[in-house]
Order: C-alpha cells, then structure tokens, then sequence
C-alpha cells in the first residue's frame, strides 16, 4: 500500500465519470477512512458501458486494485 503522497482528486458522486467499484465502493466510506478496492473486470474498465476511456493497451481483464482516502465530503 501506500506509494507516496498523491494529489487528491475531486470526483462528484452521480456527476463525475467513475467506474461502478468506485461507485459503488465510495458511498458508505467514512472521512479518513483509508479502503483498498479489488475490482473484478466488471466493475472497473472492463464493465460493458464504462464512462471511463483507457487505452487500447490497458488490460481490461485483469483484477486492479486501487487504495482510496476519503479526505473530505460534502451533502449538497
């Protein structure tokens, strides 16, 4: 886990392009809470209606794993 700092992301739930794990996964997190997602092919990339392009080289089938912080959150 843990590469380094990163630069957060603002991402808009509903609004933003995101793959189903992340929407799907986001949602009950707590603020702070650290959780790391492995995604099957069908909720990254891989989904058939992915809003998300990648390129042609990405391995769409592969399991991917990605570490997500939830810094901060607000209701609108």
């Amino acid at each position: 886990m843990g590469q380094g700092k990163c630069t957060p992301i603002r991402q808009v739930l509903g609004k933003s392009k995101l793959i189903l794990g992340l929407l799907e996964g986001i949602p009950p997190m707590l603020k702070g809470e650290l959780a790391v997602f492995k995604m099957k092919p069908e909720l990254h990339y891989g989904e058939d209606d992915c809003p998300v392009s990648v390129s042609d080289s990405f391995s769409k089938d592969a399991q991917l794993n990605f570490e997500i912080e939830l810094i901060e959150f607000s209701v609108r």
